[in-house]
C-alpha cells in the first residue's frame, strides 16, 4: 500500500473531526501564517498537505489572493470546500495527490506552507525538490515540522516516517540540503 492509500485510509474516515480538533485548529503558528500572507501578499499560495484547511483558511484571512489546498486525501478536501463555502472563501481551491508529484507547473506559487503534514511524506527530499520546482523565483517555504498531538501518535502512525518522528534535527539538514529554506 502507497503512502498516498494510507492517507486516504487512516484520514478519510475521520476527515471531518480534524475541522474542529483544537489540536489541528487553534495555534499561533495560524497567526503567524495570516501575517506572513499579509506581508507577502502573494497572488498564489499553496497549502501542501492541508488536512482541514486550517493554513488554507489562515492563508485566505491573510490576504493571499488565491490559495490551493492540496492534500492525498479526497475526504479532507471534500471538508476544506465545505468549510471554504461556509467561511465564504472564495479564493480557495482544492486539488488531490501527493507532495512528491505535484500537478502544478514550474514557478506557480510565490508561498508554500506545509502544516504538521511532512512527517507523512514517502519521500521528503523529492517532495521538497516539488516544492522548489512548483515556487516562483524569490518565493518562500514555510513549514511548520511535527505535531502538537501526542506522542503516542505520533510513534504509532504507520504515516510517520520513521526517520523523521520526533526529529527536529533531521528535518533541518534535509531542508538544508534541498536548499530551498534556512532554518535559525
Amino acid at each position: 500500500m502507497d503512502q498516498q492509500e494510507l492517507s486516504t485510509r487512516q484520514f478519510g474516515a475521520k476527515a471531518g473531526n480534524y475541522l474542529t480538533s483544537p489540536v489541528h485548529s487553534t495555534g499561533a503558528d495560524l497567526d503567524r501564517l495570516s501575517a506572513v500572507a499579509g506581508q507577502l501578499t502573494p497572488v498564489r499560495a499553496l497549502d501542501l498537505g492541508c488536512g482541514a484547511g486550517h493554513a488554507s483558511f489562515a492563508l485566505a484571512r491573510g490576504g493571499a489572493r488565491r490559495v490551493t489546498a492540496f492534500d492525498p486525501s479526497p475526504d479532507m478536501l471534500t471538508v476544506v470546500a465545505r468549510e471554504a463555502v461556509a467561511r465564504g472563501c472564495s479564493t480557495l481551491e482544492t486539488s488531490v495527490g501527493t507532495a512528491e508529484a505535484l500537478p502544478f507547473d514550474d514557478g506557480t506559487f510565490e508561498l508554500v506552507v506545509t502544516r504538521y503534514s511532512a512527517h507523512h511524506w514517502a519521500d521528503v527530499p523529492r517532495a521538497l525538490a516539488e516544492c522548489a520546482r512548483v515556487m516562483s523565483p524569490g518565493g518562500r517555504l514555510v513549514s511548520r515540522a511535527g505535531s502538537r498531538g501526542s506522542a503516542r501518535h505520533r510513534l504509532e502512525s504507520p504515516l510517520c516516517k520513521p526517520c523523521l518522528r520526533n526529529c527536529p534535527a533531521r528535518f533541518a539538514s534535509i531542508f538544508k540540503s534541498a536548499r530551498i529554506f534556512r532554518f535559525p
